[in-house]
């Protein structure tokens, strides 16, 4: 009974958090329709697109599982907007079923196991993870000073000037992958240890360490693990609803950034940003590799033996499909997978993704607060779902590194 009257209550939150999304688009995302944001509603859609949600709504709160909060905020914030915009803009049907199915699959092959195991090697254990995690920042450090000669920047109007000059000297190669894993991974991984134990100390000094990241490398992005971190530690503080905080922001959000001011357009811009651009991204792949050739991982691990058949790199082919080849429009595992392999793809990536939830699960259970590895989890993760392929998620965003971590980790 108790199970019911939450789960009734938590539908309801949901509802009116799709139905706020809904509202957001037709009246301000719309603005942007020569982007793609359009509105053709079609009622047949608009069911599929209620049942698709209904479907993983139950999936997402019966199958309960140690990452149920992580889950939980990719239905908010990755799922519902793609089944706003399926409902509103008459897409292909196709494409959004095996996008629904393919994340209800994921979460449904998650197994529950209170078995936890660990790689064992030698006496390697936490302590060693968190020294070899503290040099790699400073390595990273030391190396962007070196080559940057010292140069860094403090305005956020300087910041895309100085992250080309970055990107051009220290980006290439082996550090190329060194500057992605160590805000995005390491150091969250420290600072997010630090904050559940309270040790002030070290939190002071990995702030420090992510700030000095920032000015050294001109990258907003390598911030936002501090605001993550804040996030999860406040819900574990205050027991706190995600469904309730979500949607309580959303209502927040609109009354005072899109209702409640003259200029719209810039409130309309950073939600546009966040949940409706990568919902495009995932269509506008869908529609250009259902009517071009796919590439068949020959950007990735069978270029040595398949040829890429475009001049473009493929976010640069959306790009330009969009309009601007300069722009270099990514996506996620969905997306990515169709555009290597069609459905097939899909799956592919799929049951890959099933086996690194399946490790995830299991691992954040070596951590005395499981909400100590949110953050961790969901940057990692994030890249996966939202804007990156899986592959290259692996390597260039530290997703491999992460299962690292979990593998080799001990629990507390």
């Amino acid at each position: 009974m108790r199970f019911v009257k939450y789960f009734s209550k938590n539908l309801i939150i949901c509802i009116l958090i799709k139905l706020l999304l809904e509202y957001i688009y037709i009246n301000y995302i719309t603005i942007f329709s020569y982007e793609g944001y359009t509105l053709d509603y079609n009622i047949t859609k608009y069911i599929i697109g209620f049942i698709g949600f209904l479907i993983t709504f139950m999936v997402c709160n019966y199958k309960k599982t140690n990452i149920s909060l992580i889950i939980n905020l990719f239905f908010l914030t990755y799922v519902v907007p793609n089944i706003v915009f399926y409902s509103l803009t008459n897409h292909n049907t196709g494409y959004f079923i095996a996008l629904i199915s393919s994340f209800n699959l994921v979460i449904l092959c998650i197994r529950n196991s209170k078995k936890v195991q660990t790689l064992s090697f030698g006496k390697f254990g936490n302590r060693h993870i968190n020294i070899i995690a503290i040099i790699m920042v400073l390595a990273c450090l030391i190396h962007y000073i070196i080559v940057l000669r010292g140069n860094f920047v403090l305005s956020f109007r300087k910041v895309y000037e100085f992250r080309a000059e970055f990107d051009s000297a220290v980006g290439n190669g082996l550090w190329g992958y060194i500057n992605s894993i160590v805000p995005k991974i390491l150091l969250v991984y420290l600072l997010s240890t630090a904050v559940f134990e309270r040790h002030k100390k070290k939190i002071l000094l990995y702030v420090v360490f992510f700030f000095l990241l920032f000015i050294f490398s001109g990258h907003k992005g390598v911030l936002k693990g501090i605001p993550l971190i804040l996030f999860f530690y406040y819900l574990f503080r205050n027991k706190t609803s995600l469904t309730k905080f979500y949607l309580i922001f959303l209502f927040f959000y609109t009354c005072v950034f899109l209702v409640g001011t003259q200029n719209s357009m810039v409130g309309a811009l950073l939600i546009r940003r966040l949940l409706f651009v990568p919902v495009l991204l995932n269509f506008k792949y869908f529609e250009f590799f259902s009517n071009n050739v796919k590439i068949y991982w020959s950007e990735s691990i069978l270029k040595s033996f398949i040829d890429y058949p475009y001049d473009l790199s493929s976010t640069h082919v959306i790009g330009a499909y969009l309009g601007d080849s300069d722009v270099g429009a990514n996506t996620g595992y969905v997306a990515s997978g169709y555009m290597n392999c069609g459905y097939i793809g899909i799956l592919i990536y799929t049951l890959i993704l099933i086996y690194i939830f399946n490790v995830i699960n299991a691992g954040v259970l070596k951590f005395k607060n499981i909400y100590t590895s949110y953050a961790l989890v969901y940057v990692a993760v994030n890249s996966i779902i939202i804007s990156s392929d899986l592959f290259t998620s692996m390597l260039t965003h530290g997703v491999f590194v992460l299962l690292l971590i979990f593998w080799f980790r001990k629990s507390e």
